[in-house]
This record gives C-alpha cells, sequence and structure tokens, in this order.
C-alpha cells in the first residue's frame, strides 16, 4: 500500500447526475406533476448534493491537493488516480470501481438523509476530519472481494463489487437454463439468478431469500428468483455459496435475455446458448473505511 501522502498526488472526484437535474435535462413537466412531496423531496436531494460536492472541492483546494471532477457517467475505462473520492452515494461508488483495479475509493455520502450510503466511509459534514486521518494514515483500508464475469469465454472489463443479476430483458417473461454449481447441475426455470458477493449479499439477493455472507467472505452466494414450481419436483440448487475457488456458470436456454453487472447501468445481451461464468475475482477493490 503507498504512503498516504502519495494517495493524495493526483485525485479524481466522481459525483452523479441526481434525479431532478435528469428530469429537468429531459424536460420533464414536473410543474404538472400532482406528487408535490416527491418534487419537494427531489429538490432538496438536489440541493443536498449541490452542498456536498462543493464541500469536497473547497476542502481540498483549500489544502492544496490537486483534483480532477468527472460525472460518472462520463468515466473513461481506467480512471489514472492516485484516489478516487466519490460524492453521491453507494451507486456512484459502485459505478467508479467499476474503473479501479488497484487505486483505492473513499466513498462521500451526499445526502445521508435519503441515501443509505453502505460503501461510503464519510460525508460532507466529516470529510475534512476524515481526509485528516487519511493523511495521517489513521483510516482503515478494506479489500473488498469483487467478482469476475466472463460471456463464452470472453471476460468482461468490469469487474462486480455486489451483484450480478442474470434474468430476461423483459421482466414479465421467464427465463430457462442450466445451472451449474461444482458437480452439480439443474435445469430451472424462474425470473432469473442472482450471484453476490459478501458486500452484495445483504441487498437485492438477501431479499431474494439468498445467505447472508461477511463483508469480507472469500466465496459468493446465489440464488434463484421467483423459481418456477414444477409438478413433483424440487430445485436442488435454489440457492448456495461458492467457494472462493469455485465458480456457477449457467448456460441460458431462451433468447432475449442479459447480465446486469451492480444495478441497471451496465448490461450485456444473452441469447439462445451462451454461457456465463461468475467467479471470486483475484483484484480486491481497495476501500477506505468501509462498515457493514
Amino acid at each position: 500500500m503507498r504512503r498516504p501522502s502519495s494517495l493524495l498526488r493526483r485525485v479524481v472526484v466522481v459525483y452523479k447526475q441526481t434525479q431532478l437535474a435528469r428530469l429537468r435535462r429531459a424536460q420533464a413537466p414536473l410543474r404538472r406533476w400532482q406528487l408535490r412531496p416527491v418534487v419537494a423531496r427531489l429538490r432538496a436531494s438536489d440541493a443536498a448534493h449541490r452542498r456536498a460536492l462543493a464541500a469536497v472541492t473547497r476542502t481540498l483546494r483549500r489544502q492544496g491537493i490537486p483534483f480532477n471532477v468527472a460525472e460518472r457517467a462520463t468515466l473513461p475505462r481506467a480512471i489514472r488516480a492516485s484516489l478516487v473520492i466519490t460524492v453521491g452515494g453507494d451507486g456512484t461508488f459502485l459505478r467508479a470501481a467499476h474503473h479501479l483495479t488497484t487505486t483505492p475509493i473513499l466513498g462521500v455520502n451526499s445526502d445521508p438523509g435519503e441515501s443509505q450510503g453502505v460503501f461510503c466511509a464519510t460525508d460532507a459534514r466529516r470529510f475534512a476530519r476524515t481526509l485528516a486521518w487519511l493523511r495521517a494514515g489513521r483510516l482503515p483500508l478494506v479489500r473488498l472481494p469483487r467478482l469476475g464475469v466472463c460471456i463464452n469465454g470472453r471476460r468482461l472489463p468490469e469487474l462486480v463489487l455486489n451483484d450480478v443479476l442474470i434474468t430476461h430483458r423483459n421482466p414479465g417473461a421467464s427465463s430457462r437454463y442450466l445451472l451449474r454449481v461444482g458437480r452439480r447441475q439443474e435445469e430451472q426455470v424462474s425470473s432469473g439468478i442472482w450471484l453476490a458477493t459478501g458486500a452484495g449479499s445483504t441487498g437485492a439477493a438477501r431479499s431474494a431469500g439468498g445467505r447472508v455472507l461477511g463483508l469480507s467472505a472469500q466465496g459468493m452466494s446465489f440464488v434463484v428468483r421467483e423459481p418456477y414450481p414444477r409438478r413433483g419436483h424440487r430445485y436442488r440448487l435454489a440457492q448456495g455459496v461458492v467457494s472462493a475457488t469455485g465458480c456457477a456458470s449457467l448456460t441460458y436456454l431462451v433468447s432475449g435475455g442479459a447480465v446486469y453487472l451492480d444495478g441497471p447501468h451496465v448490461r450485456y445481451a444473452l441469447a439462445f446458448g451462451d454461457e456465463v461464468c461468475v467467479w471470486l475475482a483475484d483484484q480486491p477493490l481497495l476501500a477506505f473505511d468501509v462498515r457493514r
């Protein structure tokens, strides 16, 4: 690990475009909305995010730390930085993590009242103090396991910090596939399957009935989403845990499928017969002060 002083030589601040900003950019008719409390909440969240971004950049500028600012949707494939600071919530943190290999990341929750910010170490109010701890080498660094994914033998460039969802692009359609975990295999019909790291096992996978793992668990959990009951048959691979040296593979047996990585923004199409493999990658994410 580099010395704390070297981490601040080239900082990139990654921020999100708020929902209110996206609506305004799309020229959505906000004035026609009947849900005034919703509009008020969006405006308050937008203001909180802008204040947080201003506070982070102001602190860096005052301390003479060189930095660049980038919107998360415009990030290059690989971010060249000594440290990445995200300003937003978990979504911004996850998007930035896809562009990092060995560069550490520090999450700043821009709106703690609305965003859970599980991956965020601090907020705007405490950012200056957190930065001082980082300079002094007192900020814990966590190595978060990530998943590697390949489709038909081609490895995808993104490393997955949270979860992988394999499903149909049409939310009302079923997926048929052959699932293989270790030496076991089973043909299934369901609305898809979740595969999650320890960090991601507390989210959507848990809601679907998956097993919760530790934050730094060396393995991944999987759970079938809404399995279709077949008469006289009970799925043996409805959920479980794949070891650190194992993998889960799936052959998609209908057309129109998709693989989603860490949410809805990164998607790869699946055709009939495509094979997806997921395993624990050997490149964990270096994140400062992440807690369950």
